[in-house]
């Protein structure tokens, strides 16, 4: 497929949108992810309405010992009329989940890619500048779902966040649990490089959430979606 048929940011976080949210498909990737490891039939295929049949294909993204806060997967979409999704899909398992949400670490995750990472970006957009000129090198969120229990005491296991995924697009994970090189001079630059202008854009940010009374505007989601359409 030529780059210019690939579809555009827009279009890709309708589709995650609708699958996650008219769907059960969360539940359903570990399992989907374990049986890939013994055969290559294994998928989940369903149709929505928009965009007739679909066929859902997951496998874990990184070797056993490098996730650690979440059960990390790389999940592909393809449709009928062509068109082939790739995911990055970060479902929690229980144990994992209570550790996120007692830290606040994954509802800090899902402000971040869900608001605070698009308002850094409109603020370098109004001074008309691009990403070439203050990089900010973070993968595109096309789907976050926080969902709360009835109680607000605990997250639902219908948390995920769908991210680009970067591997397919010649990246890869230079330093992990089972490696001991790091990073090269090159990369540690161009890593502090980001880090500098993610906090800098920050900043920016922080005085424009500023109140008049010295306090700042705080954010509180709680999302939640229902009328899934179960996949069997």
């Amino acid at each position: 497929m030529a780059s210019s048929e690939l579809p555009v940011k827009e279009e890709i976080v309708k589709f995650w949108e609708s699958v996650f949210q008219k769907t059960n498909l969360t539940k359903q990737l570990m399992d989907l992810a374990v049986n890939s490891s013994f055969s290559t039939d294994a998928d989940l295929k369903f149709e929505l309405f928009d965009y007739g049949k679909i066929k859902i294909t997951a496998k874990p993204a990184v070797p056993l010992g490098t996730n650690f806060m979440s059960d990390v997967f790389i999940t592909d979409a393809y449709l009928e009329n062509g068109r082939h999704y790739t995911g990055f899909v970060l479902p929690s398992n229980p144990s994992r989940l209570a550790a996120g949400f007692i830290g606040g670490s994954y509802q800090r995750e899902c402000v971040v890619y869900q608001n605070w990472i698009p308002e850094l970006k409109e603020i370098r957009s109004s001074k008309n500048l691009t990403n070439s000129d203050i990089p900010l090198n973070v993968a595109d969120s096309y789907f976050v779902n926080l969902v709360l229990s009835e109680d607000g005491g605990r997250l639902e296991n219908e948390t995920v966040c769908v991210l680009e995924e970067l591997k397919s697009k010649g990246y890869r994970m230079a330093s992990s649990a089972r490696s001991t090189n790091g990073i090269d001079l090159n990369h540690a630059r161009c890593a502090l490089r980001t880090y500098a202008n993610y906090h800098a854009l920050s900043i920016a940010n922080m005085r424009r959430l500023l109140k008049s009374d010295g306090s700042y505007t705080i954010y509180h989601y709680r999302m939640k979606f229902s009328g899934r359409i179960p996949i069997t």
